[in-house]
């Protein structure tokens, strides 16, 4: 009796000197770091991530609990969840840098409640992220985000279905790919040189206004066509290779005139187009597009009178 006396009282001592308790798998202090921010890069989710489907609680690991046929952790923060579902609404309204800092709050209230980060948490966090990055800065940080969405979710998790899309699209800007498959997090993912992107990677919009005059129906379909497609993207990609911007714009004015013909028994009026930068704008994209573009129309639209208009469209195109 007396040793064991001894014993408790030995273990007592323990813990009022402070002896950490052994952190629950998942949870903030069980992570190699704190939230992905240029403070704590290295956020890295341990254990098993929740998202298995189960019949009862002997099915689910550590910390977790059968809810509706799948596995979810018990401890959790409500300000946490909150946050998530606020930080989704901003995105879907627009604001993405708002859902971006928003999510650095969900992150710091898991942390601050030492509850493990939800997948769908972890994923949104990333995809805002990658949403947001402009600088080689922002993209690692980015990255770092969608390494802790990876390892914290579950493959055919919903949530990092559009992660796998950014960071698949970000290959180009010199992503190391293999770096997510590692042990440990990386301590920088964009290590290899930028290489040469793919006409369907090239995201393209064309703004053009609604007219009601001879013609434009026919250079309008024309400029929304495959074949305007594929010239748009390959003045992207020459500009790319010189400048490895993710991003190009060029604004152009189309010229329309026509000039009559003598068929003999009839006349007709060809159209001859012309597409140009507007205003002082030159070199480059806005050169190339507008170059490939008139290129398009070498038959122009057969009309039956004679015709003149000019119009001004715009062309953005960036990396998807």
């Amino acid at each position: 009796m007396r040793h064991l006396r001894v014993l408790v009282t030995a273990c007592l001592l323990t813990l009022i000197a402070g002896c950490p308790p052994r952190p629950n798998p998942g949870s903030a202090d069980a992570a190699a770091g704190t939230r992905p921010s240029a403070d704590a890069p290295n956020y890295a989710p341990t254990g098993v991530p929740s998202g298995t489907t189960c019949g009862g609680r002997s099915d689910c690991a550590g910390e977790q609990v059968c809810v509706a046929s799948v596995c979810r952790f018990r401890r959790s923060s409500v300000m946490g969840e909150v946050l998530t579902t606020a930080a989704l609404a901003q995105l879907e309204a627009g604001d993405v840098s708002g859902a971006v800092r928003t999510y650095d709050r969900v992150l710091e209230a898991y942390e601050a409640h030492d509850a493990p980060v939800p997948a769908e948490a972890l994923c949104g966090a990333a995809g805002a992220a990658l949403r947001a990055a402009e600088t080689p800065e922002e993209r690692e940080i980015a990255a770092r985000r969608a390494d802790a969405c990876f390892r914290g979710s579950l493959p055919g998790d919903p949530s990092r279905r559009q992660v796998e899309r950014a960071v698949g699209r970000l290959r180009y800007d010199g992503l190391d790919l293999s770096l997510f498959d590692r042990d440990q997090p990386a301590a920088r993912f964009f290590t290899e040189d930028p290489s040469r992107p793919t006409v369907d990677a090239v995201e393209i919009a064309l703004e053009l206004p609604d007219r009601d005059i001879a013609g434009y129906e026919a250079v309008r379909a024309s400029l929304q066509s495959e074949d305007a497609t594929r010239a748009i993207a390959g003045c992207f990609i020459h500009d790319w290779e010189s400048r490895h911007e993710r991003s190009a714009s060029a604004a152009l004015t189309v010229d329309l005139t026509t000039r009559l013909r003598d068929m003999g028994d009839y006349d007709v009026y060809t159209g001859q187009i012309s597409i140009t930068p507007t205003g002082d704008a030159e070199g480059g994209f806005v050169d190339c597009v507008g170059q490939a573009l008139t290129g398009l129309f070498e038959r122009g639209p057969r009309l039956g009178r004679s015709i003149s208009w000019r119009e001004e469209i715009e062309v953005t195109t960036r990396l998807r």
